[in-house]
């Protein structure tokens, strides 16, 4: 494209760019309202009205302020650790009861699930949602990605992975874990 944007890709190309077991679960904020898109197993399902904008903000408030607990030094989080898990593992919950709940009857446990948040969405931690048993990511091989085209592409692009590869890392002790 001379304008250097990607051109949509056709539903067909889409999905044959896509691995057959990976499922999609891509978000969108339409006014308030939070929908999802799923394509799992050559289907594509839509699931209106899933939560609310302002739902998810202040869910995301109170998971925040459970993480600011935790930052609030090694003695008090030591001492405090099972509280704060709790505290932390209901905010979670809360968050999977919105936005993941609704989808579990599409997805199957132990394929790989990528996840296209939109908006507030992004400030999501899926893979460490909580169902009241286990987190997201001990049932599902979680990943991201910025939309369900670029998704498409690497998919494609996977298939010919590179010759050669620089991986980095910064040890320091400020770096949360």
């Amino acid at each position: 494209d001379p304008n250097g944007f990607a051109q949509p890709l056709s539903f067909e190309t889409f999905e044959s760019q896509l691995s057959p077991d990976l499922m999609l679960v891509s978000y969108h904020i339409v006014g308030e309202e939070i929908l999802a898109f799923l394509h799992c197993q050559g289907q594509l399902q839509v699931v209106r009205d899933l939560t609310g904008v302002p739902v998810i903000q202040d869910l995301l408030r109170r998971l925040n302020a459970q993480w600011d607990r935790f930052r609030a030094g090694a003695d008090f989080a030591g001492r405090h650790m099972t509280v704060l898990e709790r505290s932390a593992q209901r905010a979670l919950a809360s968050l999977y009861t919105e936005l993941m709940a609704p989808l579990e009857s599409w997805l199957t446990p132990g394929a790989p699930l990528a996840i296209v948040p939109h908006g507030v969405l992004h400030h999501v931690p899926f893979h460490a949602l909580f169902d009241g048993q286990g987190y997201l990511l001990d049932r599902y091989e979680i990943s991201y990605a910025p939309s369900a085209t670029v998704l498409a592409l690497y998919q494609q692009r996977r298939s010919h992975p590179p010759i050669h590869a620089l991986v980095t890392g910064v040890a320091d002790a400020l770096i949360p874990e």
